[in-house]
């Protein structure tokens, strides 16, 4: 990214004037980057007599790209899709590429982790930086339960959950209590509360009256 500097040797001559000039060959290293010119100073007189100096000016690439954006901390729900955003990165020298590896550390519960996302970033000759992103996948919502709050139903279905259970993230458990009715416009009902608890403990309550 620097200027080539256009460094002047120094000439002399004892009988005349002379002129100099210079030619530049240039040749790739180990990488596009990396370059070495030899440049080649001919002084010569009035009288065709030349001399000449050679210079050598190696240029390196050895800067790594810089960051430009990285995508910031994120807390999802379970269930929700993890984005895929790359870090921006520049380089004043070359082309570079970049790319992202995930770790993943399970959480507490099965449907919680938290991935370490790390973003490189590497010009062409390999110089590289890196930052890490945490993204933080946590289970905080209950389960959902579906089912009429009233409902008529015939002896042999006594013994039987009368509502359904979702949960977004994954699998869940229902119990109930039944509390019997024995008077009044009520009587030889129930009352049920049903409880759906996910993996990760989270819970909700629902009642239904059962009515036979």
């Amino acid at each position: 990214g620097d200027d080539v500097p256009e460094m002047v040797p120094e000439v002399s001559d004892d009988c005349s004037e002379w002129v100099l000039g210079f030619e530049d060959v240039e040749v790739e290293l180990d990488c596009p980057s990396n370059r070495l010119i030899t440049r080649t100073f001919t002084a010569t007189d009035e009288c065709g007599n030349a001399v000449q100096a050679i210079q050598e000016i190696t240029i390196l690439d050895e800067v790594a790209p810089t960051l430009e954006y990285v995508p910031a901390a994120l807390v999802l729900d379970c269930g929700l899709e993890v984005p895929d955003n790359e870090a921006v990165a520049t380089d004043a020298c070359s082309e570079l590429i970049t790319w992202s590896l995930d770790s993943i550390v399970p959480g507490e519960c099965p449907q919680e982790e938290t991935i370490f996302r790390s973003h490189f970033a590497q010009d062409a000759c390999g110089n590289q930086v890196s930052v890490i992103q945490i993204i933080e996948i946590v289970d905080e919502v209950a389960p959902v339960i579906s089912g009429d709050a009233l409902i008529s139903i015939d002896c042999s279905e006594v013994d039987a959950p009368l509502v359904t259970t979702m949960d977004a993230c994954g699998e869940s458990s229902l119990t109930y209590t039944s509390t019997g009715i024995g008077e009044g416009i009520f009587a030889q009902n129930e009352v049920r509360i049903y409880t759906a608890t996910d993996d990760c403990g989270n819970n909700s309550s629902s009642i239904q009256l059962v009515e036979y």
